[in-house]
């Protein structure tokens, strides 16, 4: 029998497997999860809980939280081209 690294963790959902890190997540239950949108798809695992963990679930989502952080930004007024007229 093999000797498996790391401790001896059980997930909410009863999968058995072995961390050597802190990090609760189950890595079963991870590759059973389904993803959703696309561009999800492509990112690391972390990457996609932080999004997902936030509320962030679609590219929509994405682009309104960063405009949304951009543009109440008190140095986006400040920036030359900002008041200059368009073409």
């Amino acid at each position: 029998m093999a000797v498996k690294k790391g401790i001896r963790k059980i997930c909410a959902n009863g999968h058995v497997f072995y961390k050597s890190s802190d990090c609760p997540v189950c890595p079963i239950c991870e590759k059973q999860k389904a993803v959703t949108a696309d561009f999800l798809s492509v990112l690391s695992a972390p990457a996609r809980r932080a999004l997902e963990n936030a509320g962030i679930k679609t590219l929509n989502k994405l682009s309104k939280k960063v405009k949304q952080k951009y543009y109440n930004c008190t140095a986006w007024d400040h920036l030359p081209y900002r008041n200059s007229k368009r073409l």
